[in-house]
């Protein structure tokens, strides 16, 4: 599938790294903190793709919360930050990183998460940093995934003609095909089987 690409671009949490389950624990625990008991794997699947704000904004409209978006994005950033910088990789990815841009194919990420949870998390990775040309956040472009803004930003900005986009939510996988790119679903969470065979041109269970 790589075959004539000049540029593969990845999404971040749960295609390059095992962040779900963090994610799954923080918001639990925040949630918690306000008083909130919730089914975490439902409102995980509710907010994916979206940038940080529109989830705090989606949150309290949800759950009638009496606080501003910006104190659950800092609660949010704040555990993040540390609990990122012992996640582990998807199977082999940081191996497959370095290969493809070994290869001399561009290396982008395009994410719902902040640009700086993504830097937190290389702080420990420096060598598969070098390897990655662009980050690229939904904040950046004001668009939430699936709107493949994200995706066609991060390769205009790798000047890539053709690519192949890694991705693990089903919102993700709708914005990387709407992209007009090849797409590799990654299966860090086996939900939504159907949805994500019918959306992916390869489904992978890792990078080994």
């Amino acid at each position: 599938i790589l075959n004539d690409i000049d540029v593969v671009v990845f999404d971040f949490d749960g295609t390059i790294a095992h962040t779900m389950h963090i994610w799954g624990k923080i918001n639990e625990e925040v949630l918690s903190e306000h008083g909130i008991t919730t089914d975490i794997a439902k409102y995980q699947t509710e907010i994916a793709g979206k940038q940080m704000h529109d989830v705090a904004l989606f949150t309290i409209d949800k759950f009638g919360l009496k606080v501003q978006p910006e104190v659950l994005m800092h609660l949010w950033k704040q555990k993040a930050k540390i609990a990122y910088k012992s996640c582990p990789f998807i199977g082999s990815a940081d191996t497959f990183i370095k290969n493809i841009h070994s290869a001399g194919i561009k290396v982008g990420i395009a994410t719902a998460s902040p640009t700086e949870l993504i830097e937190s998390f290389f702080e420990m990775h420096p060598e598969i940093r070098n390897c990655i040309h662009s980050v690229v956040s939904c904040d950046d472009v004001k668009k939430n995934k699936p709107d493949p803004a994200v995706f066609i930003e991060c390769i205009k900005l790798l000047n890539g003609q053709k690519a192949v986009i890694f991705e693990d939510s089903v919102s993700g996988m709708r914005g990387a095909r709407d992209s007009g790119s090849k797409v590799v679903g990654i299966l860090s969470d086996q939900s939504q089987l159907k949805e994500k065979e019918d959306l992916c041109d390869l489904l992978v269970l890792d990078y080994a």
